[in-house]
């Protein structure tokens, strides 16, 4: 039951692809103090049906939700509920993609190895106005301000070369069994490597990996 009695307690909204995680997380804040309400849901769908329902200081969500990218969520949040200030929490994706989200509007991202009380300073400092990034996203920030050129190529070098060869032919519609002749390799290293592109890129399907190639210049559209 939500706990009223200070108005500076916090109300939160939980999305995560880990039910455990989430649950866990909210059994925490609630046991505590400085939290008027924590509410989970593991999907898009139950995000804006919660968003609509009842109004959070803080929606602290994963950026790899199954059904639907984060990204694309939060776009529609910031249409639909424009005040809504949103943290993302999970791995770190390439620099465009942290660029694109901060246009968006977001208000911060923590790794999923934070501790508790990160995400608690977290939640204090983005209800009152400010933002919060990890470390390794505020290093990532700034190397994208210093040198927004560089900063976008890292997510081009930090794959193998055979790798950029595979996503190429990914981006021509080209099946594994297509790639893999022309690189004479087999099938199922072909498809070692697509599995490896996906975690590098923090894509979910083939769809995700072009967008990568064409934000990196790997291929044109």
């Amino acid at each position: 039951m939500a706990n009223h009695q200070g108005h500076t307690e916090i109300s939160v909204l939980l999305a995560d692809r880990v039910p455990l995680f989430s649950s866990g997380l909210q059994q925490i804040l609630m046991a505590g103090k400085g939290f008027s309400r924590v509410d989970v849901a593991e999907g898009r769908k139950e995000v804006m049906q919660y968003l609509q329902a009842f109004k959070y200081d803080i929606l602290l969500m994963d950026t790899r939700l199954n059904d639907s990218e984060s990204l694309e969520i939060l776009q529609q949040i910031k249409r639909l509920h424009s005040h809504q200030k949103v943290i993302f929490i999970g791995k770190m994706r390439d620099n465009r993609y942290l660029r694109d989200c901060i246009q968006q509007g977001l208000k911060g991202f923590i790794i999923r190895s934070s501790s508790l009380e990160e995400v608690i300073a977290a939640f204090q400092l983005v209800k009152n106005n400010g933002e919060y990034f990890s470390a390794d996203v505020a290093r990532a920030l700034y190397r994208l301000a210093a040198d927004p050129i560089a900063a976008e190529a890292e997510g081009q070098t930090m794959l193998l070369s055979r790798e950029l060869e595979v996503l190429r032919r990914i981006c021509e519609e080209k099946c594994n069994e297509e790639i893999a002749a022309e690189l004479t390799i087999s099938v199922s290293m072909v498809k070692k490597y697509r599995s490896s592109l996906l975690s590098k890129t923090g894509a979910k399907n083939t769809v995700g990996l072009v967008l990568f190639a064409v934000r990196h210049g790997v291929t044109r559209l």
